[in-house]
């Protein structure tokens, strides 16, 4: 009974720090994502997949603070437990992420070859607009307008169909970019209002769920700690 307890609480433990880390993350709080995940870590070492999931979202905090070398160190520890865990669509998603980085270091060769190992491997068909930008901004890096712009045509078909805000945002951005690189400064002006106007939408929806968000981590902790003293 006491293992079983003690069980639970590890559960617990790792479901409120990986929890917290979520609604850190939401919240641009990256210092306080890392603490909580690496936390969650320790409570998740029977289940690989998991582990390999809060790795990647460790790295990806880096990467949005451009610490480039501990993003890869994060993500690479991420990549080789997916792969103990034979879990492809981790291992991909991990590839992916790795691309990201090496591209921002101007790695480019690197970034084109993790990025076509994160397709091999089995990229998700629900990711395939993500898949056309990151080869699109890719390409675009590498100053190949004929490749970037096979991909702008893609994204241009599909980025009003995309939901998530810094995603289209993302997609919007780019096509600004490849078409002020090809000298059509008015489809680059408009799609650069496009991006700013995805940017827009994005922050107040962040504003709206900033009160709500708080206050739920409020009451979650104010919950988990109420647990603790009854036990």
């Amino acid at each position: 009974f006491a293992l079983a307890s003690q069980n639970a609480d590890s559960v617990l433990m790792a479901r409120a720090k990986f929890y917290l880390g979520n609604l850190n993350y939401n919240s641009g709080y990256f210092d306080e994502t890392q603490k909580n995940l690496k936390d969650a870590i320790r409570y998740y070492v029977s289940d690989l997949s998991k582990m390999a999931q809060i790795y990647r979202a460790i790295g990806q905090t880096f990467i949005l603070q451009h610490e480039n070398d501990s993003a890869l160190h994060y993500l690479e520890k991420g990549l080789e437990t997916a792969r103990k865990a034979n879990d492809q669509l981790g291992e991909s998603d991990l590839l992916n992420a790795m691309s990201i980085v090496y591209r921002e270091k101007g790695d480019y060769g690197q970034s084109l070859s993790l990025l076509r190992q994160s397709v091999t491997v089995g990229f998700a068909d629900n990711d395939s607009t993500r898949l056309h930008l990151n080869y699109g901004k890719l390409f675009l890096g590498m100053n190949e307008m004929d490749s970037a712009g096979c991909y702008a045509e893609k994204l241009q078909r599909e980025v009003e169909s995309v939901t998530d805000g810094p995603e289209k945002a993302a997609i919007y951005a780019f096509l600004a970019r490849y078409e002020a690189g090809i000298g059509n400064m008015d489809s680059a002006y408009h799609y650069e209002q496009k991006n700013v106007e995805a940017l827009s939408n994005e922050y107040h929806k962040r504003l709206q769920q900033s009160v709500y968000e708080a206050q739920t981590k409020y009451d979650f902790e104010a919950q988990q700690n109420q647990y603790y003293q009854e036990l």
